[in-house]
C-alpha cells in the first residue's frame, strides 16, 4: 500500500500570473467572443476581431429584455409585457445583424492570410535567411584565407 499523494494532473500555463476561473472567462470571453455560442474562433469568418462589441451587447440586450418580459408576465403587466417583447425581438435583430454583417465580408480586419501571401511570406523569409548566410559565409571564407594566410607566413 502506497502513501503517496494522490498524483493530480497539472498542464503548464502559458501565463505567467495565476489568475482566477472568473478572469480568465472574461478575459477569454474578451478576445473571443464567439466561443460561448459554440462558434469557433478559428474559422476564419468568425475571427472576434470585427464586431468585439456588438455581439455581447446584442446577447446581453435579449437577455435583458427577456427576463424583463418575464416579470411583467407574472405581475400580469400586458402591455408593458408586450414592449418588453418588441424590445427582445429588436435586440436579437441586432445580434443577428452583427453576426450576418461581419460574415459578408470576412477579410476585413481579420487577419486572415490567402495561401499565396503566406507562400510569398515564406519565400521572402528563406531568401533573406540565404542571403545571410551567404553574408556570413564570405566573411567565414575571408577569416580562413586569413588564418591561412599567417599560417603560411608562420612556416617560412
Amino acid at each position: 500500500m502506497s502513501t503517496s499523494p494522490l498524483a493530480t494532473p497539472h498542464t503548464p500555463s502559458l501565463r505567467r500570473s495565476a489568475e482566477s476561473y472568473g478572469e480568465r472567462a472574461l478575459r477569454k470571453l474578451w478576445e473571443e467572443p464567439f466561443v460561448p455560442i459554440g462558434a469557433s474562433p478559428s474559422l476564419p469568418f468568425l475571427s472576434p476581431l470585427g464586431i468585439m462589441f456588438c455581439l455581447p451587447i446584442g446577447t446581453f440586450a435579449t437577455v435583458g429584455a427577456f427576463t424583463m418580459a418575464v416579470i411583467k408576465l407574472r405581475r400580469r403587466e400586458s402591455r408593458s409585457l408586450n414592449q418588453w417583447m418588441r424590445m427582445r425581438v429588436a435586440a436579437q435583430a441586432f445580434t443577428v445583424a452583427a453576426v450576418c454583417a461581419y460574415c459578408w465580408n470576412p477579410s476585413k480586419g481579420t487577419g486572415v492570410q490567402t495561401a499565396e501571401e503566406i507562400q510569398a511570406k515564406r519565400d521572402q523569409q528563406f531568401d533573406k535567411e540565404r542571403r545571410e548566410f551567404h553574408d556570413r559565409l564570405k566573411v567565414a571564407e575571408a577569416e580562413w584565407k586569413e588564418t591561412q594566410s599567417l599560417a603560411g607566413d608562420a612556416k617560412k
